[in-house]
Order: structure tokens, then sequence, then C-alpha cells
């Protein structure tokens, strides 16, 4: 039973790669060649024939957006590969990726020292880039503040926070928040949906899972934001 769910995980993975991979072609294409046309027919293209050859472009855009999303999830559904892993040198990468959006944004994370878990250190590197993504994306007036925490508890778990001072969710949206290709802002914000998909498949991988919640209070008064918790393998408990 088990190896035939393996198999059919592989069929499934090797079945996403070649649609990405089949599919990204034709779609860069179709983009590029709305912009060949609006560019070398500019003077003799009504005004509705540009804003038609701008519409082209936009959704070609948009397209090639999801799919490699798509392709980048279906990278996390392939088999982790565990280890001691140092968080705090995951989150310093994840910044130190992110460094130029979060310049742009006039952005600061900041982390305490959160120790070792077990764990895929690329796949959790990933989960942190795309929390600290969601984080300077939904930012409030103020410049993001992002902060990474992590709770040591009694069982076999780890509970690890990342919170803002950003735009906040609805709680009733707490859960829709993960699935995939869920925007609840439509095109307000940019962005395919599939980021906080791709949390969830990683810590579920982990053997954990994560929430969302509204920033606790803080002095007396609401400070706002987002916390986003998510529980990942004691490496204490797992060593022993």
């Amino acid at each position: 039973m088990i190896e035939d769910l393996a198999a059919l995980q592989r069929t499934v993975d090797d079945f996403l790669h070649a649609a990405v991979h089949d599919i990204r072609g034709p779609l860069g294409q179709v983009r590029a060649l709305a912009v060949l046309l609006a560019r070398q027919h500019k003077t003799s293209l009504s005004a509705d024939g540009q804003e038609l050859c701008g519409l082209i472009e936009a959704a070609s855009k948009r397209a090639v957006e999801v799919v490699e999303s798509i392709h980048v999830f279906a990278g996390v559904l392939e088999a982790p590969v565990f280890g001691v892993t140092d968080l705090d040198a995951v989150v310093d990468s994840a910044r130190f990726t992110l460094q130029g959006v979060i310049g742009e944004n006039r952005g600061v994370i900041t982390r305490d020292d959160l120790g070792s878990i077990q764990g895929d250190r690329s796949k959790l590197m990933l989960l942190f880039e795309e929390l600290f993504r969601n984080a300077l994306k939904f930012r409030g007036e103020a410049p993001p503040r992002i902060h990474c925490s992590i709770q040591h508890t009694a069982d076999e778990y780890v509970v690890l926070s990342v919170t803002d001072n950003g735009a906040g969710i609805d709680q009733q949206d707490a859960d829709l928040v993960f699935k995939p290709l869920k925007r609840l802002h439509g095109r307000e914000y940019e962005g395919t949906g599939m980021g906080l998909a791709i949390c969830r498949r990683i810590v579920e991988m982990h053997g954990g899972k994560i929430w969302v919640a509204n920033g606790s209070a803080e002095n007396g008064s609401q400070r706002g934001g987002a916390e986003f918790r998510f529980t990942l393998p004691n490496f204490q408990t797992v060593a022993t």
C-alpha cells in the first residue's frame, strides 16, 4: 500500500513538472508577441488595439506567475530530507534573500535565538521566505516590522511565531488564506495565492500544523498585524 502511494506521488510529481514546462513556454511566447505587436505597430494600432495588447500582456504575465507558483508547489511535494537544522541560519538566509524587497519597504526583520530543530533546511528556508513576503506585501501604513520567536513545549514539538505590524487578517478567513490559489484581496495586491499554501504544505510535511491570528494586545492596546504560528519537531526530543 505504501509503495503504491509512493508510486502515485511520483506520477503526480512527474505530471506537474511536465505540465508546467509545457505550459510555461507558450504563455511566455504569447506575452512576448503581445509586447512586440504593440511596439512595432504602435502607430498603426488604434487606441483600442493598444489596450487589447496591454490586456493580453497582463493576462499572460499573470498566467506565467501562476504556473511558476505551481512549479514551486510541485517542488515542495518532493520528499523532504531531514537533518539537524539551525533555524537562526535559516531565518538569516531567508532575510538575506529578500533584502531587496525589505529595503524597498523600509522593513526590519528580527529574531530571537531559535536554536535547532529536525527538518529539511531548504524547505524551511522557503517557509520563512514566504511568510516574510506575505508580511511585506500586506503591510500597514508604518514600515514593516517582522519578528520570529520560539516557544518550547513539554511535548515533542516547538511552536514558532512570525509576527508583523501589518494589515492583519479577518478571523473568518484564517483558514482560507492557506488554500491554493486563494486570493482574498482580489487584484488589490499582486500575487498568485500560493505562498501560504506552500507554507502549510511544508509544515505538514514536518508533521506540524500552522495557523494565523491577529496580533495580540500589547501594553494595553491592540498591536494589530498578523501572527503566524506553526509547530515543528523538537530536535532534543527527536535525538533522544
